[in-house]
């Protein structure tokens, strides 16, 4: 499954990197945050978003960024989809901080 990030606009953190695989029914979406200052993703949130190869939007979720404990740069995100996702679509991830109001697009 191909992955593509979008929305990096902010300079405080970025999204790492995305994998996305089939597991015990489930594709599992998960990634990373890593941030350009001492300041860690505190509270915000993923929208995930899956297309068909000519772009049609099929189905879309949102994941929780959490914070690992014991881990540096320890913020990520997880989701499990729906299997039936052909091997050939096209995941796109955004990340969207909660304490932003000023503009969420929607991926």
């Amino acid at each position: 499954m191909n992955t593509m990030i979008e929305n990096q606009k902010n300079h405080r953190w970025q999204i790492a990197n995305v994998t996305a695989f089939a597991q015990n029914g489930v594709v599992k979406v998960s990634g990373h945050m890593k941030y350009s200052q001492s300041f860690a993703v505190r509270r915000g949130h993923v929208d995930i978003a899956v297309f068909t190869t000519k772009g049609e939007l099929i189905f879309n979720t949102t994941a929780t960024v959490r914070r690992r404990v014991m881990r540096k740069d320890g913020s990520y995100f997880t989701a499990d989809l729906p299997e039936k996702i052909s091997k050939n679509a096209l995941i796109k991830v955004s990340f969207h901080n909660d304490n932003d109001h000023r503009n969420h697009e929607a991926i």
